[in-house]
């Protein structure tokens, strides 16, 4: 009976092997067919992409933003701002494809990330590292980026105080005088990032296509239509 047992016991961990093999190996077809259409897009100059197609990065902290939270803050960077302005989107490269997406004519969009399949936007795509805070490679001027943002859409990519406070210097940095703040993160930066860009938290709530435990927030440092401050 032993014998038997022990048998068993072989041949279901031999199944276990199996479905984790074979998962493992879709996985890596859906990231290879996704690699594949990222290249072909940006040797064709071709940008009707969706963020589905960058598969998350858990290693480099990537959770995308849920359909709902991505269009209400990308309508709220549109809403909040005029003809000709110029919207950044500091790591958090969901938002910023769903700005290009909409194919607008009348806003000019930046994306400030670590992940460099993003480059498929051409200049569009600012290699920025949260280490780093003013390392932007504004291309011997030709692609000025400091003071020069009218709306910034910020979600610093760990939870730590570490990468809040550089982070913050990069949008310093980046922002003009006037520029509007939407930062989205964990409640437990709220005391940080009022001390740092003097946000204060909205009633909107920033959900994850795949869920994520942290309790996130929004904050602004404006007054806005449709985000309502909690003063």
């Amino acid at each position: 009976m032993a014998q038997d047992s022990r048998h068993e016991e072989s041949d279901d961990d031999l199944m276990l092997s199996s479905a984790a093999l074979a998962a493992l190996q879709d996985f890596m077809k859906d990231k290879a067919l996704a690699e594949q259409k990222l290249t072909s897009l940006k040797e064709d100059t071709v940008y009707e992409i969706d963020i589905v197609d960058f598969i998350e990065d858990w290693q480099l902290s990537q959770f995308w933003y849920d359909v709902t939270t991505r269009n209400t803050l990308a309508n709220e960077s549109i809403q909040e701002t005029f003809d000709n302005a110029r919207i950044g989107c500091v790591s958090s490269p969901s938002v910023f494809v769903t700005l290009k997406k909409m194919g607008l004519s009348n806003r000019s969009i930046t994306v400030f990330e670590f992940d460099k399949r993003f480059n498929v936007y051409g200049d569009e795509f600012v290699f920025f590292d949260f280490n780093e805070p003013l390392t932007l490679d504004e291309k011997n001027g030709e692609r000025p980026l400091k003071g020069m943002f009218d709306f910034l859409i910020i979600d610093p990519p760990f939870l730590s105080e570490e990468c809040l406070l550089k982070t913050a210097q990069t949008v310093r940095w980046l922002a003009k005088p006037t520029c509007k703040i939407l930062i989205c993160t964990g409640k437990v930066q709220t005391a940080r990032i009022k001390a740092q860009l003097e946000c204060i938290e909205t009633d909107f709530l920033p959900l994850h296509q795949n869920g994520l435990q942290n309790e996130f927030r929004s904050f602004i440092n404006y007054s806005s239509k449709t985000l309502k401050r909690k003063e």
